[in-house]
C-alpha cells in the first residue's frame, strides 16, 4: 500500500498498514476544531478508516467497497485497479517519476479510486 503521503526526508516510506499505524503512533496531532463543527480532509484519517474496515469486515478494502457500495449503486465503471482503464474514456495517469511508463496506484482509502465523472453525481 502506498498512500501518497508526502513525508519528511528523514521519514521512511509508508508501504503497509503497520507502517501507517507506526507513523500515526509517533506523530503528535492537534485538533483543528471541536469534532463535528468543521470539515477537514485527512489522508491519514481515510487510511485509518481503511484499516478499520479491513479488520472489522475481514475483507480487503477494495473488495468491501465493491460489494457494499459500487455493486449496489451499479457503479460498474468504478474500481481501484488501473488495469481496467479504458483507453478511450480514461484520463492519462501521471507519476512524479518521469521514467515511469505506468504510475503505480494502490487501493487506498486516501486515494486510488478510479471513477468516471458521470458516476460522481449519482
Amino acid at each position: 500500500m502506498k498512500l501518497g503521503v508526502p513525508l519528511d526526508t528523514n521519514q521512511k516510506s509508508i508501504e503497509t498498514y503497520d507502517d501507517l499505524i507506526d507513523y500515526l503512533n509517533t506523530t503528535s496531532f492537534t485538533m483543528l476544531e471541536t469534532p463535528g463543527t468543521v470539515f477537514s480532509y485527512s489522508n491519514d484519517g481515510y487510511a485509518l478508516l481503511g484499516i478499520i474496515i479491513e479488520r472489522v469486515s475481514g475483507q480487503v478494502y477494495a473488495d468491501y467497497m465493491e460489494e457494499y457500495l459500487f455493486s449496489p449503486l451499479e457503479m460498474n465503471a468504478t474500481f481501484f485497479d488501473p488495469k481496467y482503464l479504458n483507453e478511450h474514456t480514461a484520463t492519462l495517469l501521471y507519476s512524479a517519476d518521469p521514467t515511469a511508463d505506468n504510475p503505480e496506484i494502490e487501493a487506498s482509502p486516501a486515494g486510488g479510486m478510479l471513477i468516471p465523472c458521470g458516476q460522481l453525481g449519482m
